[in-house]
């Protein structure tokens, strides 16, 4: 019976995960380290909504900005404006406000976002749900 199967798969991982996070160590540099600014090519398409460009269109450009950057072997941030445009010729030099990690990570409030309050209020979420549970 496919509930009995879900319980026992659960039962057997939540000691895996346990440990795993019992021993977890965060590197914050080599995770900044290993950020490829190619990763904000969705920033980048919501940039180019933002301009008022349909999103498929903004998707599709966003794209080629991708497949140009590594035709060209450099990051994707470091293509240069005549590049942009050569994709899209309203592209303007705003285009590199995109590549700010902070704000991408800023921009993304809202519910089960990475924004801090976004983040604070799924911690708040969380910790209510426990104590309920721990008090059942």
């Amino acid at each position: 019976m496919p509930v009995f199967n879900a319980y026992d798969t659960l039962m057997s991982l939540l000691p895996v995960l346990a440990g795993a996070l019992g021993t977890l160590e965060l590197n914050p540099e080599r995770m900044r380290a290993a950020i490829d600014p190619g990763m904000l090519a969705t920033d980048l398409a919501d940039h180019l909504v933002q301009k008022g460009i349909p999103f498929r269109q903004a998707h599709t450009l966003a794209g080629r900005a991708v497949q140009l950057a590594g035709q060209l072997g450099k990051p994707l941030d470091r293509l240069s404006i005549q590049e942009f445009q050569s994709i899209y010729p309203a592209i303007d030099l705003d285009v590199y406000s995109v590549f700010d990690l902070q704000q991408s990570v800023a921009r993304r409030n809202a519910i089960g976002g990475t924004a801090a309050e976004a983040v604070k209020i799924q911690l708040q979420n969380a910790r209510s749900r426990m104590q309920k549970a721990g008090s059942e």
